[in-house]
């Protein structure tokens, strides 16, 4: 092989290379945003609303416990002001078709995207934190 044909071979693959590597950024751009916990979940609805905080705790006690067929905790979020709200989280069917009320931002029935499991994609994870660094998502 010439060397005027080495190098455009060299090219072709450099270039299909790139298209790979902006494929997959679109595609973790393009991709709906995922939740594995509620506080994240959560967390993102209060940002949406442009309220800053601090934490969310949520706390799952008696009578709650009870059964395991409806998912009902109490929740806790501490402003960036450092003022703490209650709130109360309510799945209809174990941790799915959730809710959330905090009265005092005036969020009642608020509803959850339902929560994903965690992937065993390490890179997938770390394509979709440098696309939210970058700005990309």
């Amino acid at each position: 092989m010439s060397g005027q044909a080495a190098r455009w071979v060299a090219l072709a693959f450099g270039g299909l290379g790139v298209a790979c590597m902006l494929l997959a950024v679109a595609a973790v751009t393009l991709r709906p945003r995922t939740f594995t916990t509620h506080r994240e979940a959560i967390g993102y609805q209060l940002a949406e609303r442009g309220i800053g905080y601090q934490s969310i705790a949520i706390n799952r006690q008696w009578p709650d416990t009870l059964t395991n067929e409806y998912y009902g905790a109490n929740l806790q979020i501490t402003l960036a002001a450092g003022r703490t709200l209650p709130g109360r989280l309510q799945c209809r069917v174990k941790r799915t078709h959730c809710t959330f009320n905090v009265v005092a931002l005036g969020i009642v029935q608020q509803p959850l995207p339902e929560l994903v499991e965690a992937t065993d994609a390490p890179w997938l994870d770390q394509l979709v934190a440098f696309a939210q660094q970058t700005g990309l998502r």
